[in-house]
């Protein structure tokens, strides 16, 4: 398949899991994703981007080696493309073997702090993958995640204290997903008491069925 090709079946907007059946298939297709992402504009470039982070959810292996490419998308300017970025890095985790990601750890959850809540979701929001991959991180990923609580994020350019909610109510759905893995868990449980009486209300549900599971103390 040419370039034009697979360009011409993401611009007929053709279903995206049978491109990445495809992709799979044929990791050589990868290479076109990548420029695609470099070259292109608009959709077109989105949807080269999501057709990567769909095959890294399912063969990471494949795009283990352009891992350097998705680490110069975390300095994009394009906030999509960084977004992306960072979900799709979580993935690689997992077939890490030449331990990229620790040289990149602070780089990558220097999002926590803010200013922006939806890079800082993504990183709080998948860090259970890199957990779960890299046990040996999960403590230093707690240490990282928990600085949300001091993270000034803005919305329409005004401090906003409730992105900071949405960044704990996604914090509390990630450990949930690698508890097990954490050795100071009382830490993790503490925050999430932190949480219990949060005025958003997603985040206050979160945190009681958190600690309904892992929590021995009452609620109040």
């Amino acid at each position: 398949m040419t370039e034009s090709t697979i360009i011409d079946r993401i611009r007929q907007k053709e279903d995206l899991e049978q491109l990445v059946d495809h992709i799979i298939d044929n990791p050589g297709e990868i290479k076109v994703l990548v420029n695609a992402i470099e070259t292109l504009k608009g959709n077109l470039r989105y949807a080269a981007e999501k057709l990567i982070r769909l095959t890294s959810e399912r063969e990471p292996a494949l795009l283990y080696p352009h891992f350097d490419f998705f680490v110069s998308l975390l300095d994009s300017e394009n906030s999509f493309l960084k977004w992306g970025a960072i979900i799709t890095l979580s993935n690689l985790a997992s077939v890490d073997e030449e331990d990229k990601f620790s040289r990149i750890f602070d780089k990558y959850y220097s999002y926590v702090r803010g200013p922006n809540v939806v890079s800082a979701s993504n990183v709080v929001g998948n860090s259970w993958k890199i957990a779960l991959a890299k046990p040996e991180l999960s403590d230093a990923i707690v240490e990282k995640v928990l600085a949300l609580e001091t993270a000034e994020f803005v919305h329409k350019d005004e401090p906003s204290p409730e992105c900071r909610r949405v960044v704990a109510g996604n914090a509390i759905e990630s450990f949930g997903k690698f508890f097990d893995v954490i050795r100071d868990k009382e830490r993790v449980i503490a925050f999430v008491e932190r949480q219990f009486d949060s005025p958003r209300a997603a985040v206050s549900k979160r945190a009681a069925k958190f600690l309904k599971i892992y929590s021995n103390r009452p609620l109040s």
